[in-house]
């Protein structure tokens, strides 16, 4: 039995390793000995080792470095738990962005409103000294014009008057009307944009209220006047020629022209009494409605202009 051992033994195939040597790129031979295979495994395709560059060595070094490296939790990590204090620090820093955000919105705000005041409160100065000659111009030429009808009215109701001349001279004078056109476009505009509120001083506002009021008043007034004036040029055109009194309307000629032009007479359209008394009538009603725009819209007006000025003055120093 033991001999048949022995041949069953010699009979078996010995496997042995294969052995293969195989040069490196470096010029050194490498021995692969591959292992030995057994009965009924699947003969697998030997690893092939491609050439690696030091480079390539170095980066597997570190990949598996950072592989192997101890992760450490942030203290801010999402899972972290926060103290009471970091929330109340967090809570401090937001709310101090917020303050000093609004601080220098609040500022920068003051900075554009006052540049507007200081821009509106020169248009108002200029607008203002516009109106203030207007207003004095106004006032000395509607004067006038009542002196003037207050002589009309004397030499018809007297009949004192030597030549037709004077009644002409005079005459002109009710067909003579004078309207303000006030400068108002700045205060217009602050009052739809609101930017009187930009002065920050309620004495001004208050005046820029005031103002604008006696103006309006004083429109109204022009307005209802103008429209008593329409019998009285229509009496005009039935008592006195209008080439004629065209002629006296030149007002580049001379004084000693109108003085030369009353010595003489001129033919009336008519010289109806009663024509003539409603004329003188009318001129008494004409001087009341000048007497009532003087004292009570345009001298007003004028004063408050000036006061205005002032302030404004005052405020840009």
């Amino acid at each position: 039995m033991e001999q048949s051992q022995n041949k069953d033994e010699k009979l078996q195939p010995q496997t042995t390793p294969a052995v293969e040597e195989k040069k490196t790129s470096l010029g050194f031979s490498e021995t692969i000995s591959n292992p030995p295979k057994q009965e009924g495994e699947t003969p697998t395709l030997p690893l092939q080792s491609p050439n690696l560059s030091t480079e390539d060595l170095s980066n597997t070094d570190l990949e598996h470095k950072a592989d192997t490296m101890e992760v450490q939790k942030h203290p801010h990590h999402v899972m972290h738990k926060k103290k009471w204090g970091e929330y109340l620090l967090e809570f401090f820093m937001l709310f101090l962005a917020v303050f000093l955000g609004f601080l220098a919105e609040n500022y920068r705000e003051h900075v554009v409103e006052k540049e507007r005041a200081h821009q509106y409160a020169l248009q108002l100065i200029s607008d203002l000294q516009t109106d203030s000659a207007q207003l004095d111009s106004s006032i000395l030429l509607n004067a006038m014009i009542s002196r003037k009808l207050d002589t009309l009215r004397r030499f018809i109701d007297q009949k004192n008057y030597i030549t037709t001349g004077q009644l002409y001279y005079y005459g002109r004078f009710t067909t003579w009307y004078n309207r303000l056109t006030p400068n108002d476009a700045t205060i217009q505009q602050m009052k739809s944009s609101g930017g009187i509120r930009y002065f920050h001083n309620p004495r001004i506002e208050n005046m820029i209220s005031e103002y604008d009021r006696l103006i309006r008043r004083l429109q109204v007034h022009e307005t209802s006047e103008y429209n008593s004036l329409t019998e009285m040029w229509l009496l005009t055109g039935q008592i006195y020629r209008g080439d004629i009194l065209d002629s006296l309307n030149d007002l580049d000629k001379p004084g000693e022209y109108y003085s030369r032009f009353m010595q003489k007479d001129y033919p009336l359209v008519t010289a109806d009494p009663v024509l003539l008394e409603r004329l003188s009538n009318l001129c008494r009603a004409r001087q009341l409605w000048i007497r009532y725009k003087i004292d009570e819209n345009l001298k007003p007006a004028l004063k408050s202009a000036k006061k205005l000025m002032e302030q404004l003055k005052k405020e840009l120093k």
